[in-house]
């Protein structure tokens, strides 16, 4: 029989009205092994579409990495300074690309007894959990990638 499984999702995107160029950070870690990656979104249209992609793209390395393929997730937690995008996971939203894949994967991953769980992670407040640090972290990857992406965009790729 195989051990329960948990994974911790933690995610943060940054997004340039401006521009809108948008960048994304995860961090994800089990007793299987940690992941860390940080790039630029293509396509956002606001900030929280930006938050949403970068959770489905964090629920996507969950599914596909070769850690985690084909297991089968007890408990899932998404940990996000984006209440809203937080919400939209909770309520089962399936009104972008992003939330239909974020529902399916999901779906798909957590074991039939498993449960997925939102935590809302308070943004600039170092107050020296290992939750702020790896949140700290993801604002700071997340905005050297957009800044990667506003770059392209005004030298007009």
């Amino acid at each position: 029989m195989d051990l329960p499984i948990t994974a911790t999702i933690n995610t943060d995107a940054s997004f340039c009205p401006m521009t809108r160029a948008a960048g994304y950070a995860l961090w994800i870690s089990s007793d299987l092994g940690k992941v860390k990656k940080h790039d630029i979104l293509k396509e956002a249209r606001h900030s929280i579409e930006a938050e949403m992609q970068a959770i489905a793209n964090a629920i996507s390395v969950l599914q596909n990495h070769e850690f985690y393929r084909g297991k089968k997730f007890d408990k899932v937690w998404i940990n996000s300074d984006c209440t809203h995008a937080l919400k939209k996971i909770k309520s089962r939203s399936e009104e972008t690309d992003a939330e239909k894949f974020i529902k399916k994967t999901l779906d798909t991953i957590i074991a039939e007894t498993g449960e997925f769980l939102c935590r809302h992670v308070k943004a600039h407040k170092m107050t020296g959990s290992s939750r702020s640090y790896v949140n700290d972290w993801c604002d700071r990857r997340s905005r050297e990638s957009m800044k990667i992406r506003r770059k392209e965009i005004n030298e007009g790729r």
